[in-house]
């Protein structure tokens, strides 16, 4: 990861397009090199991985069949946040949505 910090700026007011943008960032952290760069993701305390399985056409980091999509999903129609941490190879990134 060249930093911590990734900015996305949502063209609607449409949740769902702004999880389907960050499905689609999240996803290509692990196709980027087939998975060799990125091994896990972990979102509020809980450790996601590549999960073949899964097969959606964005995202398919998971922990025990649970998307990390879906719950990202769950957390912003519970509460919206401007902004998301993750830990990414043990490194802290955070997404911004403005």
């Amino acid at each position: 990861m060249d930093g911590t910090n990734v900015a996305y700026t949502q063209g609607t007011s449409d949740p769902r397009d702004m999880m389907n943008d960050l499905a689609r960032y999240l996803g290509a952290l692990y196709r980027q090199d087939n998975g060799e760069s990125v091994k896990n993701i972990e979102y509020n305390g809980t450790e996601y991985t590549w999960d073949e399985t899964i097969g959606l056409k964005g995202s398919n980091w998971a922990n025990n069949g649970t998307t990390l999509v879906s719950v990202i999903t769950t957390d912003y129609q519970a509460s919206p946040a401007s902004s998301y941490q993750f830990k990414i190879n043990g490194e802290t990134v955070t997404i911004t949505i403005a």
